[in-house]
């Protein structure tokens, strides 16, 4: 969850109900200071259990309605990157929207409010990791506005995805969507590159 600063608003990233990520696989540690092994949990293995897809709601606190926000308006959320590939194992493609997860690196929701809580963006990211959007919430329609998508064949780069506000609500972020991670600015709808060239 993420409340607004001026306490209005309240962003809540959800999971279904009773969805479980797996069981996480244990590693080994032989070289510890007791001298014995020891065991580390680790993640949950890759193919083990598919990534559960959240969704996310906007709490208006001072009527406490609730509501969940469309993912409709993300660019590529309804297509299946990997439909050739299904295609030629005699598949069907995907049929709807492609989960996603706002989860960021793992240490908690990707939400950052304006300093005064007018605004607030999310980064998403497509279960399958082809995809990471970056978009507003307007809090007045309830709705997703987009604001840039870094896609790739691949999987995406997960190390370069910083983004907030500057004092004076311009939103920045770093994207690698040109070959290499650099910093953009977006203002009236319009990204603006701050940096340049082949180096991070």
């Amino acid at each position: 969850s993420a409340l607004s600063p001026d306490r209005r608003w309240l962003l809540l990233v959800t999971s279904p109900k009773g969805s479980e990520a797996g069981r996480a696989g244990k590693m080994p540690k032989y070289v510890t200071e007791s001298g014995y092994e020891e065991v580390e949990d680790t993640r949950t293995r890759v193919g083990r259990n598919l990534p559960v897809g959240q969704a996310l709601k906007l709490v208006d606190l001072a009527s406490g309605k609730v509501t969940e926000l469309a993912l409709d308006a993300l660019p590529g959320i309804s297509t299946d990157p990997l439909a050739a590939m299904r295609a030629a194992q005699k598949l069907d493609p995907l049929k709807g929207k492609r989960g996603v997860r706002m989860d960021g690196d793992g240490s908690g929701p990707a939400i950052r409010w304006t300093h005064d809580g007018r605004q607030a963006a999310v980064m998403l990211r497509a279960i399958d990791n082809k995809d990471r959007w970056l978009a507003t919430v307007d809090v007045g329609t309830a709705r997703l506005v987009p604001v840039q998508r870094l896609t790739d064949a691949a999987w995406i780069n997960w190390n370069f995805n910083d983004f907030g506000w500057r004092p004076d609500n311009t939103l920045w972020y770093l994207s690698e969507h040109e070959g290499y991670s650099h910093l953009y600015t977006v203002a009236g709808g319009k990204a603006t590159a701050w940096t340049r060239g082949n180096w991070e």
